[in-house]
């Protein structure tokens, strides 16, 4: 009876070990998951600031035909530079936005964009 108990034990304790590193490995994994949906998250965020600050350059540009560019910040967390050039008769405006600026490595956007000179 005692050498059935001791193995009961054993084997309690062996499932025990491997429920809890399967646990483990799914927690790693579900982490990890995790922080890509966030970067994934910053990415687009920075994208999207990124053309919203060539949209803010195109009407900025229509108001004032000798606007040059210009470091917004349309979020707390979010920085767009803003830069115009010109080549003749065409107005090129690119923006490179930066979310979140707070953290350690930020998600880089860029957008370049046409503009009519008027």
């Amino acid at each position: 009876m005692t050498t059935r108990r001791g193995a009961a034990l054993v084997w309690a304790l062996v499932v025990l070990a491997a429920t809890s590193a399967g646990s483990a490995a799914v927690t790693v994994r579900l982490v990890a998951d995790r922080r890509a949906a966030v970067a994934r998250e910053h990415a687009a965020q920075a994208e999207w600031l990124a053309r919203g600050g060539c949209e803010l350059a195109a009407a900025k540009l229509r108001a004032n035909p000798s606007y040059a560019g210009e470091t917004a910040r349309p979020l707390p967390n979010g920085e767009v530079v803003v830069t115009v050039t010109r080549d003749g008769g065409r107005v090129r405006v690119s923006a490179e936005a930066r979310f979140p600026t707070d953290a350690p490595a930020p998600a880089v956007g860029n957008a370049t964009r046409d503009v009519a000179a008027e």
